[in-house]
């Protein structure tokens, strides 16, 4: 049986000579970068982003601030981690209980308006999820009740958040009113296109009182309680990115992500323009 002879083309046969060379260059190199602490095999071709500037500017800070203005459809989720505590049952015995990992849809509805001259932005929203609550009905699994859940209740429907500047000190300040009319407010800053805001739990003690007696967080009793928010505004984007974390003694117990989804004039979702690369 004749065997067939594969025909090589003439410009393949002359890039194997060009490969040779830089394949036998690389393995020189890499006893010089291994003996630099630098491993050969690890590929970083993309150098990582340079770290977002801090806008302090008040022209630069408005301007942020009007990429929220426009009506939204929201759509995210409600995240809250597994936790164990430890408790004794029925026999005296001090046990390990669980809390399984809890994951809801939130949806909803959001308009921001422009406001005063400063500038400021009014929004109101409507979003809401499943309300979660921690329950116990065997005393050999924990503590028997209904226990408050960090996040829980769907505090944003409808709720009230007003955003501006505070020139004084070169950041934003905001509030929010929940659905029970609490209010929550802090100050906040810009670096690159997104904003972060730092603020207490409204309401904290009555909150922190309702949850699950046998719980640690940080491996301490309840005593503090944060919320920390960042919002993504692209000047180019049709679209907001929300994330709320709340913590209890510096320990994540929620994570609540939005997407916020400009709406046209008609009512439907305004797609993404693309770029062309």
């Amino acid at each position: 049986m004749r065997s067939r002879r594969k025909m090589i083309p003439c410009w393949k046969r002359k890039a194997w000579f060009v490969v040779l060379p830089l394949a036998v260059l690389g393995l020189a190199q890499a006893p010089r970068a291994e003996a630099a602490g630098i491993n050969p095999r690890e590929v970083r071709s993309v150098p990582p982003p340079p770290e977002a500037l801090p806008v302090t500017d008040p022209d630069q800070m408005g301007e942020w601030l009007m990429r929220l203005v426009g009506r939204y459809r929201i759509e995210g989720s409600l995240f809250m981690p597994t936790r164990t505590f430890l408790f004794r049952n029925t026999e005296g015995e001090e046990t390990e209980g669980e809390f399984e990992s809890r994951f809801e849809q939130a949806r909803g509805t959001g308009d921001c308006a422009s406001v005063g001259a400063g500038p400021g932005v009014s929004c109101i929203f409507n979003v809401s999820w499943q309300e979660q609550y921690e329950i116990i009905m065997d005393p050999d699994a924990g503590p028997v009740g209904v226990w408050h859940l960090p996040e829980g209740v769907p505090y944003l429907n409808p709720a009230a958040l007003l955003m501006g500047m505070d020139l004084a000190n070169q950041r934003l300040a905001y509030l929010l009113v929940n659905r029970n009319g609490l209010p929550e407010g802090g100050a906040g800053s810009i670096a690159g296109d997104r904003a972060t805001f730092r603020s207490k739990c409204v309401n904290a003690p009555p909150l922190l009182a309702r949850l699950n007696p046998a719980q640690k967080f940080d491996e301490k009793p309840p005593l503090t309680c944060d919320r920390i928010t960042h919002i993504d505004a692209k000047s180019d984007g049709r679209s907001v990115e929300v994330s709320i974390t709340v913590e209890i003694n510096d320990e994540m117990v929620a994570l609540t992500r939005l997407t916020l989804r400009r709406l046209a004039a008609d009512g439907s979702v305004q797609k993404e323009t693309r770029r062309r690369q």
